[in-house]
């Protein structure tokens, strides 16, 4: 579990800079419509090249 320590956003800067996308997903963000999520995990990795099928 995170504990949102000011270091976490550290590291995802960190990540993004390295040219990685970053989404994050929390409970909250599965209510009332998990399609939502799905679809912000969609576009990131759409985003970095993924295809279905691809693997």
């Amino acid at each position: 579990m995170g504990t949102g320590r000011p270091q976490d956003a550290d590291r995802w800067d960190a990540i993004r800079e390295r040219g990685w996308q970053h989404v994050r997903i929390l409970s909250h963000h599965l209510r009332p419509n998990p399609q939502l999520a799905v679809d912000k995990v969609a576009v990131a990795l759409f985003a970095a090249g993924w295809r279905p099928g691809r693997g």
